[in-house]
């Protein structure tokens, strides 16, 4: 779970929420147009909904970038002890870290 430490900021949640939202429903999808109409849904409801409060869509979920979260970049510690927390580039994660608790999110 996530703490307010960690989503501290309206473009963390934010980010959180696209990253959930891309995990639910967008990995489901089976096609690359259905995809993209999904990706411009999302950017379209951050626009309309947050608008200036967490800056323009495309810069939060901009084409071609990642947006991933997951529990496994502080591997010493207890699983559940283990912050969710945005990784912000690939190679500050733990060799082998990636598991089914975490997947990347892929913006094109």
């Amino acid at each position: 779970m996530v703490s307010q430490k960690q989503c501290n900021s309206k473009q963390a949640l934010v980010r959180l929420w696209l990253h959930e939202s891309m995990r639910v429903f967008h990995d489901r999808l089976i096609d690359d147009q259905d995809k993209g109409h999904f990706r411009n849904i999302l950017r379209e409801l951050v626009g309309k909904n947050l608008g200036s409060a967490v800056g323009s869509p495309q810069d939060l979920f901009p084409e071609g970038s990642s947006i991933i979260f997951g529990g496994f970049l502080k591997p010493g510690l207890d699983p559940q002890d283990r912050p969710y927390e945005e990784v912000s580039t690939a190679p500050n994660m733990p060799h082998g870290s990636l598991h089914a608790g975490c997947a990347a999110v892929s913006v094109h």
